[in-house]
């Protein structure tokens, strides 16, 4: 145990500055911002105004356009030809070599 004689100092407990103060209040403030816009930006906001109608709207037509090609035959280009997803997947454990085929045309020198 130390004994305090006239030599030993005696401190003071600790002051906080104004500018302390005010950075660890700010630096709070940032935190409690930063933590809602995290929590409310990532949230979907339901559908029900005047354009959103037209969002859903599109999003749906969109939606059953991909059904439709993924369902039925048609042409992609003049040279690729579109099957229906399951017919590929038919096709494709049937004769697992097609899996080896290149998906994409060869490349042609001189023309695009």
């Amino acid at each position: 145990m130390t004994t305090m004689n006239a030599t030993t100092p005696v401190l003071a407990p600790p002051r906080w500055s104004a500018v302390t103060v005010v950075a660890a209040v700010l630096g709070m403030v940032a935190v409690v911002v930063l933590l809602a816009l995290i929590f409310t930006i990532g949230r979907q906001r339901p559908l029900d105004g005047p354009d959103d109608a037209a969002r859903a709207q599109k999003l749906a037509d969109l939606r059953a356009a991909d059904a439709k090609a993924l369902e039925t035959y048609g042409l992609v280009d003049e040279r690729t030809a579109r099957i229906p997803i399951e017919v590929a997947m038919k096709r494709i454990v049937a004769d697992p070599r097609l899996l080896a085929a290149p998906a994409t045309r060869p490349a042609t020198r001189g023309t695009p």
